[in-house]
C-alpha cells in the first residue's frame, strides 16, 4: 500500500540506483531479446525509471497524495 513509489521511498534509493538498474535492463533486453522487444521493454523502464527517479526526489505530486486520490476517485 501507499502508492507508486512507496516501496521505493522505504528502501532509502536514490535516482543513482535507477540509473544502475536501467543500465543493467538495457543490457540484459538486449542480450535476451530480438532488437524490436528488447527497444520496446527498454523505453518501458525508462518511462518507470525516470517516473521513480522523481518520486525519490520529491519532485512528484504521486508522493503527497494517497494512491485513491491520483485515480480520480
Amino acid at each position: 500500500s501507499g502508492g507508486f513509489g512507496a516501496a521505493h521511498i522505504a528502501l532509502g534509493i536514490s535516482a543513482e540506483h535507477f540509473k544502475h538498474w536501467l543500465a543493467l535492463w538495457d543490457w540484459n533486453c538486449r542480450r535476451q531479446l530480438p532488437p524490436a522487444e528488447a527497444r520496446e521493454l527498454s523505453a518501458l523502464a525508462h518511462k518507470l525509471g525516470a517516473r521513480l527517479s522523481a518520486v525519490v526526489e520529491g519532485r512528484s505530486a504521486l508522493t503527497l497524495q494517497p494512491a485513491n486520490r491520483r485515480s480520480g476517485e
